[in-house]
């Protein structure tokens, strides 16, 4: 079992940095077992994409990059079972070479499965909830060191409570879950206008099974992406994918983006450039391709849920805040919606909702455009990503989840002598 002493963990974005005593890459689920079961404190650390302070500490980090068991794959269910330390990127590409894809995907693939679920990362689409859909059953290592398995279908109150978790009631070591026939997605991509979003927005959420809006703050456009589930072969070509999302999205954006940091006066004018720039785009492709974006340039980054009904209020709202800002944006806002669930800790609980992220690749004035952004969130009943920058803590959040004492009573029996918790837990869920 390999084990580093004295590691310092740092996030993809940069903004999370602590000092751990040790991480530890156990390479079974006995020594992952043990590992749990003599720590004193432990976090889980899946891929570091999160913003927030979820695998932050001091004394244990725990990863299951070396827990690498083979996938199993049973066709006749459409049901496969992988590590919690699985790469998402790495489970698409293992599914397409045998014929099969995940239901949905978000924008970035590097997450592991159990980080991704145990956050709510989500795609878009109103027809598709957030990835923790995907998941029948899943394993946790507690904090004793004992396994419990809980299974969607049998055990559906406890599936609820656990599956969106935090790693705050312990790992999640294999998880089964739900995938479909190989299919391919049709792209329809174009640049409108604010008023053109406003009149067409539920037209496009009831015609289109995938759908996503990209802002270019501090103007009037905007990219809107319509997704197509069809059989239509795939019409990409390399040439054009290289073009796009290598030499355009990487190349040229950061480019732009960092001049814009040399200037920021400059931004509104560049984020008009970049607007202008954008083409109509028809293709079909793979769907994890298509799902997948270009790796963006290090940034900060927030991101809540709202209640759906509340989008056309709250989208005036947000593009009049965000262009009243002292400081302005270099980066592209996103726009993306889920369907509602009922798992306890997800921001989609009970209701179909619109996600408005806030993002910055410039760390100047970031704390006053965040606590201005999360003003009108508060405003519209909004609840944050748990894997992305936010100041609120329980006293705002608790009457937001109907199941939060539920769960936290659920943490407290499994997890007697607070083992998975740390400071920035115990500062947003109030952990005594």
């Amino acid at each position: 079992m390999k084990r580093i002493p004295n590691h310092r963990f740092i996030n993809w974005a940069g903004n999370q940095n602590s000092q751990f005593r040790e991480l530890i890459y156990p390479e079974t689920g006995t020594g992952l077992a043990d590992s749990i079961r003599n720590a004193g404190k432990v976090r889980i650390l899946g891929s570091g994409h999160s913003w927030s302070g979820l695998c932050t500490g001091s004394e244990v980090l725990l990863s299951l990059d070396q827990m690498q068991q083979q996938p199993e794959l049973d066709s006749r269910n459409e049901l496969l079972t992988v590590s919690g330390g699985m790469k998402l990127k790495d489970i698409s590409r293992w599914l397409d070479e045998r014929g099969y894809a995940l239901p949905n995907l978000g924008s970035i693939d590097a997450q592991s499965i159990a980080g991704a679920i145990a956050t709510a990362t989500h795609g878009s689409g109103l027809k598709f909830g957030i990835l923790a859909d995907m998941v029948q059953e899943f394993e946790f290592v507690k904090a004793d060191g004992s396994i419990q398995t809980i299974n969607r279908e049998h055990q559906s109150e406890l599936f609820n409570l656990t599956v969106v978790n935090l790693a705050l009631l312990g790992v999640m070591s294999r998880l089964t879950i739900k995938v479909v026939p190989a299919f391919r997605l049709r792209e329809e991509s174009r640049v409108c206008s604010w008023a053109e979003a406003f009149e067409r927005m539920d037209e496009w959420l009831t015609t289109t099974d995938h759908l996503k809006l990209w802002w270019f703050p501090h103007t009037d456009k905007l990219v809107v992406y319509r997704y197509f589930r069809t059989s239509d072969p795939v019409n990409d070509s390399r040439l054009r994918q290289w073009f796009m999302d290598e030499f355009l999205s990487v190349g040229v954006f950061r480019s732009l983006a960092a001049a814009g940091n040399l200037r920021p006066a400059w931004r509104p004018a560049i984020n008009h450039l970049l607007a202008s720039s954008i083409r109509p785009l028809n293709r079909t492709e793979k769907s994890h391709k298509v799902f997948r974006v270009p790796e963006p340039p290090k940034h900060r980054e927030t991101e809540w849920a709202f209640p759906l009904s509340s989008a056309a209020a709250l989208l005036h709202d947000y593009r009049n805040t965000i262009n009243r800002f002292e400081h302005k944006l270099n980066f592209i806002q996103e726009i993306r919606f889920s369907r509602g669930d009922p798992y306890a800790l997800s921001p989609c609980h009970g209701r179909d909702s619109i996600w408005l992220g806030l993002y910055q690749m410039d760390h100047r004035g970031w704390p006053g455009i965040l606590h201005e952004f999360e003003s009108l969130a508060k405003d519209y009943g909004g609840r944050p990503h748990w894997g992305k920058e936010f100041d609120v803590d329980s006293a705002y959040l608790k009457p937001l989840y109907p199941q939060w004492e539920n769960f936290m009573s659920l943490r407290k029996e499994w997890d007697t002598e607070n083992k998975f918790t740390n400071h920035w837990l115990e500062q947003k869920m109030r952990i005594d």
